[in-house]
Protein backbone atom coordinates (compact mmCIF):
# COMPACT_ATOMS: atom_id res chain seq x y z
CA UNK A 1 0.00 0.00 0.00
CA UNK A 2 0.88 3.46 -0.68
CA UNK A 3 1.40 5.72 1.94
CA UNK A 4 -0.57 9.23 1.31
CA UNK A 5 0.74 12.41 2.97
CA UNK A 6 -0.57 13.23 5.72
CA UNK A 7 -0.22 16.58 7.69
CA UNK A 8 0.40 16.97 11.40
CA UNK A 9 -0.01 20.19 13.49
CA UNK A 10 1.36 19.94 16.97
CA UNK A 11 -0.23 22.42 19.78
CA UNK A 12 -0.34 22.52 23.13
CA UNK A 13 0.66 25.84 24.61
CA UNK A 14 -2.99 26.72 23.53
CA UNK A 15 -5.51 24.66 22.29
CA UNK A 16 -7.67 27.55 20.77
CA UNK A 17 -4.87 28.41 18.34
CA UNK A 18 -5.75 25.34 16.50
CA UNK A 19 -8.97 26.73 15.09
CA UNK A 20 -6.65 29.33 13.34
CA UNK A 21 -3.94 27.26 12.46
CA UNK A 22 -6.83 24.73 10.67
CA UNK A 23 -8.56 27.71 9.04
CA UNK A 24 -4.89 28.76 7.70
CA UNK A 25 -3.88 25.31 6.03
CA UNK A 26 -7.82 25.17 4.43
CA UNK A 27 -7.13 28.74 2.90
CA UNK A 28 -3.38 27.79 1.70
CA UNK A 29 -5.09 24.67 0.05
CA UNK A 30 -7.44 26.42 -2.06
CA UNK A 31 -4.45 27.36 -3.90
CA UNK A 32 -3.40 23.81 -4.87
CA UNK A 33 -6.94 22.41 -5.33
CA UNK A 34 -10.21 23.07 -7.24
CA UNK A 35 -12.32 22.22 -3.22
CA UNK A 36 -15.03 20.15 -5.55
CA UNK A 37 -14.50 16.83 -3.99
CA UNK A 38 -13.90 16.09 -0.39
CA UNK A 39 -10.84 14.31 -1.18
CA UNK A 40 -9.43 17.84 -2.45
CA UNK A 41 -8.69 19.08 1.04
CA UNK A 42 -5.55 17.83 3.04
CA UNK A 43 -5.71 15.10 5.29
CA UNK A 44 -4.57 17.38 8.74
CA UNK A 45 -4.22 16.06 11.95
CA UNK A 46 -4.28 18.49 14.48
CA UNK A 47 -2.73 17.60 18.00
CA UNK A 48 -3.54 19.84 21.25
CA UNK A 49 -1.24 17.97 24.30
CA UNK A 50 -1.97 19.33 27.63
CA UNK A 51 1.33 20.50 28.69
CA UNK A 52 1.93 23.34 30.86
CA UNK A 53 2.48 27.02 29.25
CA UNK A 54 5.83 28.61 28.71
CA UNK A 55 5.13 32.12 28.20
CA UNK A 56 6.55 33.32 31.78
CA UNK A 57 8.37 30.34 32.85
CA UNK A 58 10.50 27.02 31.87
CA UNK A 59 10.25 24.74 34.73
CA UNK A 60 8.67 22.40 33.26
CA UNK A 61 9.97 22.49 30.01
CA UNK A 62 11.78 18.76 30.52
CA UNK A 63 8.49 17.32 31.13
CA UNK A 64 6.88 19.45 28.27
CA UNK A 65 10.36 17.97 25.74
CA UNK A 66 9.42 14.02 26.72
CA UNK A 67 5.37 14.53 26.07
CA UNK A 68 6.02 16.28 22.52
CA UNK A 69 8.83 13.93 21.62
CA UNK A 70 6.45 10.69 22.82
CA UNK A 71 3.54 11.84 20.57
CA UNK A 72 6.11 12.39 17.60
CA UNK A 73 7.25 8.85 17.88
CA UNK A 74 3.64 7.44 18.60
CA UNK A 75 2.35 9.69 15.22
CA UNK A 76 5.20 9.00 13.23
CA UNK A 77 4.22 5.25 13.57
CA UNK A 78 0.09 6.71 11.73
CA UNK A 79 1.90 6.72 8.80
CA UNK A 80 2.02 10.81 9.38
CA UNK A 81 4.78 11.97 7.50
CA UNK A 82 4.88 16.15 7.45
CA UNK A 83 4.99 17.45 11.17
CA UNK A 84 4.59 21.13 11.77
CA UNK A 85 5.25 22.27 15.59
CA UNK A 86 3.32 25.49 15.62
CA UNK A 87 4.85 26.22 18.92
CA UNK A 88 8.12 29.32 18.44
CA UNK A 89 9.39 28.34 21.99
CA UNK A 90 9.25 24.68 21.85
CA UNK A 91 11.39 25.13 18.85
CA UNK A 92 14.70 25.78 21.30
CA UNK A 93 14.05 21.92 21.37
CA UNK A 94 13.58 21.39 18.08
CA UNK A 95 16.88 18.81 17.53
CA UNK A 96 15.62 16.81 20.75
CA UNK A 97 12.10 15.99 19.27
CA UNK A 98 12.29 15.50 15.85
CA UNK A 99 14.93 13.08 15.16
CA UNK A 100 13.76 10.91 12.53
CA UNK A 101 15.35 12.93 8.98
CA UNK A 102 13.37 10.39 6.71
CA UNK A 103 10.56 12.76 7.35
CA UNK A 104 8.95 15.99 6.46
CA UNK A 105 10.35 17.94 9.65
CA UNK A 106 9.48 21.90 9.03
CA UNK A 107 10.72 24.36 10.83
CA UNK A 108 9.32 27.56 10.90
CA UNK A 109 12.90 29.61 11.85
CA UNK A 110 14.09 27.79 8.10
CA UNK A 111 10.51 28.26 6.56
CA UNK A 112 11.43 31.77 7.85
CA UNK A 113 14.87 32.88 6.62
CA UNK A 114 14.28 31.30 3.15
CA UNK A 115 11.94 33.81 3.05
CA UNK A 116 14.17 36.45 4.12
CA UNK A 117 16.54 35.54 1.64
CA UNK A 118 14.42 35.48 -0.87
CA UNK A 119 13.02 39.00 -0.10
CA UNK A 120 16.69 40.08 0.09
CA UNK A 121 16.74 41.35 3.52
CA UNK A 122 19.87 41.84 5.24
CA UNK A 123 18.48 43.08 8.60
CA UNK A 124 14.87 42.27 10.28
CA UNK A 125 13.40 43.32 13.41
CA UNK A 126 11.82 40.36 15.50
CA UNK A 127 9.10 40.86 18.44
CA UNK A 128 8.95 37.93 21.04
CA UNK A 129 8.10 36.56 24.03
CA UNK A 130 10.83 36.85 26.85
CA UNK A 131 12.10 33.02 27.29
CA UNK A 132 12.56 33.30 23.50
CA UNK A 133 14.16 36.33 22.84
CA UNK A 134 16.90 35.32 26.01
CA UNK A 135 17.63 32.72 23.60
CA UNK A 136 18.47 33.82 20.17
CA UNK A 137 16.99 31.40 18.76
CA UNK A 138 16.25 33.18 15.75
CA UNK A 139 19.23 35.15 15.20
CA UNK A 140 21.45 31.93 15.40
CA UNK A 141 20.21 30.76 12.49
CA UNK A 142 19.23 34.23 10.80
CA UNK A 143 23.06 34.75 10.77
CA UNK A 144 24.14 32.09 8.96
CA UNK A 145 22.15 34.02 5.88
CA UNK A 146 24.01 36.97 6.81
CA UNK A 147 20.70 38.45 8.18
CA UNK A 148 21.18 40.72 10.86
CA UNK A 149 18.48 40.69 13.82
CA UNK A 150 16.92 43.48 16.00
CA UNK A 151 14.77 43.12 18.95
CA UNK A 152 13.37 45.44 21.94
CA UNK A 153 15.29 44.88 24.95
CA UNK A 154 13.65 47.16 27.41
CA UNK A 155 12.25 44.89 30.23
CA UNK A 156 9.22 46.96 30.89
CA UNK A 157 7.77 46.31 27.36
CA UNK A 158 8.79 42.91 26.97
CA UNK A 159 6.98 42.36 30.05
CA UNK A 160 3.99 44.21 28.87
CA UNK A 161 4.34 42.04 25.45
CA UNK A 162 3.85 38.84 27.76
CA UNK A 163 1.49 39.74 29.47
CA UNK A 164 -0.63 40.46 25.83
CA UNK A 165 0.42 36.84 24.50
CA UNK A 166 -0.89 35.17 27.91
CA UNK A 167 -4.16 37.41 27.36
CA UNK A 168 -5.09 35.74 23.72
CA UNK A 169 -4.19 32.31 25.26
CA UNK A 170 -6.32 32.30 27.69
CA UNK A 171 -8.64 33.33 25.27
CA UNK A 172 -8.97 37.22 25.44
CA UNK A 173 -8.90 38.73 22.14
CA UNK A 174 -10.28 41.80 23.37
CA UNK A 175 -7.21 44.14 23.75
CA UNK A 176 -7.45 46.98 26.09
CA UNK A 177 -6.51 50.39 24.59
CA UNK A 178 -3.41 50.39 26.74
CA UNK A 179 -2.44 46.82 24.48
CA UNK A 180 -3.02 48.39 21.16
CA UNK A 181 -0.94 51.34 21.81
CA UNK A 182 2.18 49.12 23.27
CA UNK A 183 2.06 47.22 19.81
CA UNK A 184 1.46 50.69 17.76
CA UNK A 185 4.53 52.21 20.20
CA UNK A 186 6.47 49.13 19.39
CA UNK A 187 6.06 49.42 15.23
CA UNK A 188 7.34 53.02 15.69
CA UNK A 189 10.18 52.03 17.33
CA UNK A 190 11.70 49.47 15.32
CA UNK A 191 10.01 52.35 12.15
CA UNK A 192 12.77 54.50 13.80
CA UNK A 193 15.12 52.37 13.10
CA UNK A 194 14.31 52.21 9.46
CA UNK A 195 12.18 48.80 9.89
CA UNK A 196 10.56 47.58 6.43
CA UNK A 197 10.18 44.01 8.03
CA UNK A 198 9.31 42.52 11.15
CA UNK A 199 9.37 39.10 12.26
CA UNK A 200 6.04 38.29 14.86
CA UNK A 201 8.45 35.32 16.53
CA UNK A 202 5.48 34.47 18.67
CA UNK A 203 1.88 32.08 17.76
CA UNK A 204 -0.01 34.84 19.30
CA UNK A 205 1.62 38.06 18.09
CA UNK A 206 -0.23 37.75 14.56
CA UNK A 207 -3.89 37.56 16.25
CA UNK A 208 -2.71 40.60 18.64
CA UNK A 209 -1.56 43.20 15.80
CA UNK A 210 -4.82 41.45 13.80
CA UNK A 211 -6.71 44.78 13.87
CA UNK A 212 -3.84 47.08 13.57
CA UNK A 213 -2.87 48.77 10.53
CA UNK A 214 0.63 49.67 9.35
CA UNK A 215 3.05 49.63 6.59
CA UNK A 216 5.30 47.56 7.76
CA UNK A 217 5.95 44.18 6.40
CA UNK A 218 4.69 41.71 9.54
CA UNK A 219 6.15 38.10 9.00
CA UNK A 220 4.16 35.07 10.44
CA UNK A 221 6.57 32.03 10.75
CA UNK A 222 3.27 30.28 10.48
CA UNK A 223 1.82 31.07 7.75
CA UNK A 224 5.21 30.70 5.87
CA UNK A 225 5.92 27.04 6.87
CA UNK A 226 1.98 25.79 5.99
CA UNK A 227 2.16 27.73 2.47
CA UNK A 228 5.25 24.88 2.28
CA UNK A 229 3.76 22.12 3.98
CA UNK A 230 0.76 22.62 1.39
CA UNK A 231 3.15 22.78 -1.41
CA UNK A 232 4.72 19.42 -0.42
CA UNK A 233 1.49 17.66 0.25
CA UNK A 234 0.46 18.86 -3.33
CA UNK A 235 3.61 17.87 -4.84
CA UNK A 236 3.97 21.59 -6.28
Amino acid sequence: MIKKQIIWVLWGMWPYASLRCYELILNESKKYSNWIKNNDFPHIFIDNIPVKELTNSLESINETILTVKNEYERLKNSWINIFIMSCNTMHLYYDKIFLDNNLCNLSLIDELAYKLVNDWYKKVWILWSINTIKSWLYSKTLIKHWIKSIVIENDFILEKINNIILKIIWWDFILCDFDKDLLIHCLELFRKKWATGIVLWCTELPIAFNNIKTDLVLYDPLILTIKRACEIYYNK
